[in-house]
């Protein structure tokens, strides 16, 4: 919301004020000494129960009963043209110029959303508040990133070129940080720092502007932060590891406007109430209003980090039984197959070390001619291959089918005495699946 108290250090202006605030005390006491039914006719516009009031529902505590309430009808534009010419020669000294323009549309009456990231998105970038939090999430960053998922863009990405994180990042992560850019805390969002544009222009996190209809043109929108991307530049370094320097990109919604708002104080050199009454009152007058805006930028480059170099990954070998998958003699897999096969995998192929061979070896036991055993142990290995680039996409291209026939058995395919051995020539008929993967 607006902190309209930040603008207002002009000695004429204070001065002016000095006097319509004793022009408004007169006012709210003939106010205060009318019936009641009249008083609260005279209100009723703003849309409290009863009561002027910037939240519709209650004046702020520190704030007097004139906040944001109307001034006698027909005095609006009076008053308005009378402030209009001091007060943005105040903001244009205390600020800077290039917020004016903005006030003057507040001062005609308000406008639709204003797309404000050319104009002013430097002035949110580099603006303490988003320096303070850019530097609390990227204490947070290391812990953050998937270190496998962020190895991988680094190895797609010419190294030192600039990419989005959020594929390395928890899917909830945007969503769980926006939220916390809303809330009290140290990642709150507030723009407080006096004399800076984001701090005149936005201020902290409102949500009562489309419920709280007030002035000429009100706004649309309830103020809101959120974090839209993380950037870095990934240095691949010659140990394996990566150097990450981040930066934050932010949307901020907001509107300049006084009610719904806050008063500020009434002690110190500047009663700064003597420029935020009059003004709240000018736009529950409805004469003036809203100027609702939205600001996309990237805060200030962070400190970099390093993610190690990713463990070597281990040698995988599964061994598959050709019985649960083929009838004996066949090529074909039999019904459920398929599902006892992925259930024996799990999802240990989708994160294989495509850099290193992925084989798919059939072997055979001795029954049957040489040819045949060859031939079938070649085709067991295409079948198996073929359910695996199916249900593992990743592994597209990268397999290596290859039939060995009975030329590698694991078990004898005969006793010692030369009669046959069913248990070895079981154990020999099989599927072998060796690749590599991450260490879990």
């Amino acid at each position: 919301m607006l902190a309209l108290q930040r603008s207002a250090g002009n000695a004429a202006v204070v001065s002016m004020m000095r006097s319509l605030a004793a022009e408004q005390a007169t006012d709210q006491q003939t106010r205060d000494n009318q019936p009641p039914d009249q008083t609260v006719q005279r209100q009723s516009a703003l849309g409290g129960s009863g009561g002027c009031s910037t939240r519709c529902g209650g004046i702020p505590g520190e704030c007097p009963s004139s906040f944001c309430c109307p001034f006698p009808t027909g005095t609006a534009t009076l008053i308005r043209e009378q402030l209009r010419a001091p007060f943005l020669a105040a903001i244009a000294s205390q600020v800077r110029v290039s917020v004016v323009p903005v006030w003057a549309t507040w001062f005609n009456g308000g406008s639709g959303v204003q797309d404000f990231s050319g104009s002013f998105g430097s002035d949110f970038a580099t603006d303490p508040t988003t320096a303070d939090v850019s530097i609390g999430l990227a204490a947070a960053l290391p812990g953050q990133v998937d270190a496998g998922r962020l190895h991988a863009l680094a190895a797609g990405t010419p190294s030192g070129a600039t990419v989005s994180l959020r594929s390395a990042l928890p899917p909830a992560h945007f969503t769980s940080t926006t939220a916390r850019l809303e809330a009290p805390g140290p990642l709150l969002m507030d723009f407080d720092t006096i004399g800076t544009a984001p701090g005149n222009l936005a201020g902290g996190v409102g949500k009562t502007q489309t419920s709280c209809r007030v002035g000429a043109t009100p706004s649309p929108q309830d103020d809101a932060r959120a974090l839209t991307d993380v950037r870095a530049a990934l240095v691949r370094n010659a140990d394996g590891s990566v150097t990450v320097t981040p930066t934050f990109t932010f949307r901020v919604l907001d509107t300049v406007d006084l009610c719904p708002g806050n008063c500020g104080s009434s002690l110190g050199v500047i009663n700064e109430q003597l420029a935020t009454v009059p003004m709240s009152r000018l736009e529950a007058s409805g004469v003036s209003g809203d100027v609702p805006f939205r600001v996309e930028f990237s805060g200030p480059i962070q400190a970099p980090f390093v993610v190690p170099p990713p463990a070597p990954p281990v040698p995988i070998n599964i061994v598959l039984s050709a019985s649960a998958l083929f009838d004996f003699g066949s090529d074909r897999l039999k019904p459920g197959a398929e599902a006892a096969l992925l259930a024996q995998l799990g999802d240990r192929p989708a994160h294989a070390d495509l850099t290193q061979p992925f084989a798919v070896e059939g072997h055979t036991d001795s029954k049957g001619s040489t040819e045949f055993n060859q031939g079938l142990s070649e085709r067991r290995a295409a079948a198996v291959a073929a359910v695996l680039e199916r249900r593992f996409p990743n592994l597209a291209g990268h397999m290596a089918p290859i039939g060995f026939g009975e030329n590698r058995p694991i078990a004898p395919n005969q006793n010692a005495d030369g009669s046959d051995d069913p248990a070895g020539r079981a154990q020999n008929r099989r599927v072998e699946l060796r690749f590599s993967a991450p260490p879990p």
